[in-house]
């Protein structure tokens, strides 16, 4: 005869395995997802520097945006 409660035990462990992975995928996806918004950012304030010509002209042309 089995012993029904090893059985238990071993359910819950794998499910308790299961748990942790999926928790390690949501975190690197969230952190792969983070690091590619601030690379999109980082480019996109070079990309303004440049059209700008100057980090000064960026900056003045951001305050008279929100300004109007």
């Amino acid at each position: 005869m089995k012993n029904p409660t090893a059985t238990i035990e071993t359910a819950a462990i794998a499910e308790a395995n299961v748990g942790t992975e999926l928790s390690k995928i949501g975190v690197t996806v969230m952190t792969m997802s983070a690091a590619v918004i601030g690379l999109w950012g980082v480019t996109c304030l070079f990309a303004g520097t440049i059209n700008s010509g100057d980090p000064i002209v960026l900056i003045s042309n951001l305050i008279t945006a929100i300004v109007g």
